[in-house]
């Protein structure tokens, strides 16, 4: 892959995490999943994919409104030692995003709902932090978590930029309106390995300017600003 540069008129490209740059979320979900089974509570069908893209302490609110209670103690203790030593031996970039950081000229940082602690492990782990240094905005920093635009504000205004000027890719239906909202571009992501058929439409619903099923279709929007409205 080529030089790959902003479109004129954008000076900055904000990265979701989990589902974007780490394919993160079918190990998340199994974790949970698992220790579910293991506390003797069942979860509905479709009830997972619904917490992709919130803050974790919305999740776990989420979870004890769904499930009680008396299931929080064992699951708030156990999800995150568990989820990393899933994360520490499975864990992987998602395809070809290595390829497209190496490649990218431009500005960039990550803003995730995630916990600072589980950014930085996956990022190390998947063997990508080097593309971001210091350049993590988590969730926890924020009053309001995504499909509020927080956390794009405050990435946009550590980065010194104009969030009107920054390009969002997102997977999360949650995390394109929060993005949307902030008054960003927005890219959904379609090429994480938890992301099933007819997707790509609910994130257009939610307001993203175009979708990709791959960093080589990320980086050919990027060649053509008439894709994304510019």
């Amino acid at each position: 892959m080529q030089g790959v540069r902003l479109p004129k008129g954008l000076e900055l490209v904000i990265f979701d995490c989990d589902g974007v740059l780490v394919d993160s979320e079918a190990l998340a979900i199994r974790v949970y999943e698992t220790l579910f089974d293991e506390l003797g509570v069942r979860s509905p069908p479709g009830f997972w994919p619904q917490c992709v893209g919130r803050k974790t302490s919305e999740t776990l609110a989420l979870i004890g409104d769904s499930f009680g209670r008396d299931v929080m103690p064992e699951l708030s203790a156990e999800i995150w030692p568990r989820m990393q030593a899933a994360f520490a031996s499975e864990l992987k970039p998602t395809h070809g995003v290595t390829a497209f950081l190496e490649a990218l000229q431009a500005p960039r940082c990550v803003a995730s709902s995630s916990d600072l602690e589980r950014i930085r492990f996956s990022l190390e782990v998947a063997g990508i932090s080097r593309f971001f240094g210091r350049r993590l905005y988590s969730s926890q920093f924020v009053a309001k978590g995504k499909p509020a635009p927080d956390i794009f504000l405050y990435a946009a205004a550590e980065m010194g930029a104009n969030v009107r000027a920054a390009l969002v890719i997102e997977d999360s239906t949650l995390g394109v309106t929060a993005a949307r909202a902030a008054g960003a571009k927005v890219i959904g992501f379609l090429g994480g390995g938890h992301v099933e058929p007819g997707h790509g439409e609910l994130l257009r619903e939610a307001g993203a300017d175009a979708v990709a099923t791959s960093w080589a279709e990320v980086a050919n929007l990027f060649a053509h600003p008439e894709s994304l409205g510019l």
